[in-house]
């Protein structure tokens, strides 16, 4: 792991999609005035369950696994962080331990802001805080939708909404949606099932052109 500066670094992708891109300019700018840079390799942490809590993070490039400790004590992935997405707040701001564990399945760049820098910009400032609430709020939602993806769902079904949750909205051309990195046992975790049913299922995504497949990637077809 190595920290830069933002100065001249290329933070499109959580301009264009994710929570902060949902955000005013006057948040956007309070929040990256107080940001730096954190490069990470693949299987380095941004932090672990019962990690003390040490502020924001903000997946710029690359892709992260988010993992709870199951019954037995393992990580379980509940979700492919993808650019665009935020995660560090709750535990940031209740002065709590970190309740999933954040790995790296690539190369990744996060846009990080430290607990001390939050805390001074939600100082006596009502927009900070309804932007951070947004972000719980989101993050929240995703997480429903993950029990409720579990819940008597078909495989097929299961796979589709996954996908859903992870995509971007849909590129200019209107059809596609950017490419998710995930791979098929990726995210056979993901939902819960195993490598050969979740190929059935995509192959008929595939068939329906619902979706299209890409070495390690996929992305969703529009109507």
């Amino acid at each position: 792991m190595r920290t830069t500066t933002l100065e001249g670094a290329a933070l499109e992708s959580i301009f264009q999609d994710g929570w902060l891109s949902e955000q005013s300019e006057n948040v956007q700018r309070k929040l990256l005035s107080s940001a730096f840079l954190v490069h990470y390799n693949e299987g380095e942490f941004f932090y672990n369950v019962g990690d003390v809590a040490d502020g924001l993070y903000g997946v710029v490039s690359g892709t992260a696994q988010v993992a709870i400790l199951d019954a037995n004590n393992d990580p379980a992935t509940m979700h492919i962080a993808q650019p665009g997405f935020w995660i560090g707040d709750l535990a940031s701001f209740s002065n709590q331990k970190r309740l999933v564990s954040v790995k790296c399945s690539t190369e990744v760049t996060a846009v990080r802001i430290k607990s001390a820098r939050l805390n001074k910009l939600t100082q006596n400032d009502s927009e900070m805080w309804k932007a951070f609430y947004m972000l719980s709020h989101r993050n929240t939602q995703a997480l429903l939708a993950i029990i409720s993806s579990m819940l008597n769902v078909p495989p097929r079904a299961r796979v589709l909404s996954s996908l859903e949750r992870m995509g971007s909205p849909k590129t200019q051309d209107g059809c596609f949606s950017e490419w998710i990195n995930v791979t098929q046992k990726q995210l056979a975790t993901l939902v819960g099932v195993s490598y050969p049913t979740v190929q059935r299922a995509l192959k008929e995504l595939e068939q329906e052109q619902s979706i299209e497949i890409g070495y390690g990637r996929i992305r969703l077809i529009f109507e």
